[in-house]
């Protein structure tokens, strides 16, 4: 839907309710988790209802904004049309992105199997945060985003905790942290050349060798048969990254670009006859 609305550049009235739904989303979550109590269940809770909010409030002003009284005029058979190809497209894209998000969480989760996961699950929680939080940022700043990292290594950790033993650890583990950062500026582009070359389920294949055959096992055995512990996580984390970066550029050399403006092209004339053809069929 925000698509939708964005294709015909109705962009403020998105800014508007996602604004107006993250005020109710803050109201509504100092009330479930202090007023009432319900703690990390009524903070996921909220923020459930909150995105289906969100979700409900684009749907009504599609539907009774004037703004697309045009563009929508309701369910029709055709929207099925070519859905399968669709499909399928879709459904690599899906599992692309999961084995991507999969394998960062379950490092964090084999944290927690540590000597002292309290520590371990902490500090490597602190360097998820920063890591969500440089993907918020331009691309082209991960660089400076990394030796800020590397600077600021201790105040940085104090923002989420006052644990002694958490802070040296998140120091500890700054450079591995930095490098990642680093890393992930270049993934995503490499990944967007892929998902808009259509090669989807190739990199979902690169994901599982890269990440689940290689990196999880490295990360794991460097985590318990050796003296890095969750520095052992970080490091495998890193190797999995390095090699699918190194395996989409590859993939990026490799493919002859002229052929595949051509195959768009193609596409893209079959498409508008198919649109015409369905246009003089309504008519």
């Amino acid at each position: 839907m925000q698509r939708f609305l964005q294709a015909q550049n109705i962009v403020n009235p998105l800014a508007y309710m996602a604004v107006g739904v993250f005020l109710v989303h803050l109201l509504f979550t100092w009330v479930v988790v202090f007023v009432l109590d319900y703690g990390l269940i009524g903070a996921a809770l909220t923020l459930s209802f909150s995105w289906w909010l969100l979700v409900i409030a684009n749907g009504l002003y599609i539907v009774l904004s004037p703004s697309c009284k045009e563009t929508w005029t309701g369910l029709s058979i055709n929207a099925f049309t070519g859905i399968w190809p669709y499909f399928k497209l879709t459904a690599a894209s899906a599992v692309m992105l999961c084995l991507e998000i999969w394998y960062s969480q379950g490092l964090v989760l084999i944290s927690g199997l540590l000597l002292n996961p309290t520590i371990s699950l902490d500090s490597i929680t602190v360097c998820m945060s920063y890591q969500t939080w440089e993907l918020s940022f331009m691309l082209g700043l991960s660089t400076t985003a990394s030796a800020i990292v590397l600077i600021f290594k201790v105040g940085l950790s104090k923002l989420f905790t006052s644990d002694v033993e958490v802070i040296e650890s998140v120091t500890n583990l700054a450079p591995l942290l930095a490098i990642s950062v680093f890393l992930n500026g270049i993934q995503p582009i490499l990944s967007g050349v892929a998902i808009g070359s259509g090669w989807q389920a190739i990199v979902a294949y690169v994901n599982i060798v890269t990440y689940y055959f290689i990196g999880l096992p490295i990360g794991c055995v460097l985590c318990f048969k050796t003296s890095l512990g969750v520095a052992g996580i970080g490091w495998g984390m890193i190797v999995g990254i390095s090699l699918q970066i190194l395996t989409l550029i590859v993939l990026t050399i490799r493919t002859k670009w002229d052929v595949e403006v051509e195959k768009a092209i193609d596409r893209l004339k079959r498409s508008i006859n198919e649109g015409t053809l369905d246009l003089v069929a309504s008519a």
